[in-house]
């Protein structure tokens, strides 16, 4: 069976209209069901909430400023940036062979690829400085 209508209101539906299930209806049902009072409650008592965790806010004005961090400067080893990921500890100690070398580490992950980065440990500070004006 077909319908034409100009408007939607003009259609018969063979089927009653549904019921909509929004707070409004649960409302007036739930104070209906506590007028009659049968003794059939299916719901338990209300759970309390547990409180709220309070988050440490470090930008709060009562909290107290941090001193900055004081940079140490080792003088003994040097950081060494923008490695080519298949530069392993050998690679890089042959970079920095020489009078005052130590031991050289390519920094890597868990899955041992390398970082790209990597540390050179030298005998005294003015080896490390003769490095890095060689090297720069």
């Amino acid at each position: 069976k077909v319908e034409i209508a100009k408007d939607l209101s003009e259609i018969q539906h063979d089927r009653p209209p549904r019921q909509r299930n929004n707070r409004r209806n649960n409302d007036n049902q739930n104070n209906s069901d506590e007028n009659n009072d049968n003794g059939d409650n299916d719901v338990g008592p209300a759970r309390k909430r547990k409180p709220r965790r309070k988050r440490k806010n470090f930008n709060n004005e009562n909290s107290e400023e941090r001193a900055p961090r004081e940079k140490i400067l080792s003088k003994t080893t040097l950081f060494v940036a923008n490695l080519p990921f298949s530069f392993d500890d050998e690679q890089l100690a042959e970079v920095f062979a020489g009078d005052g070398f130590v031991s050289a580490r390519v920094v890597r992950t868990k899955n041992n690829r390398s970082r790209g980065y990597g540390f050179v440990e030298f005998i005294n500070e003015e080896e490390q400085l003769k490095a890095m004006e060689l090297k720069q």
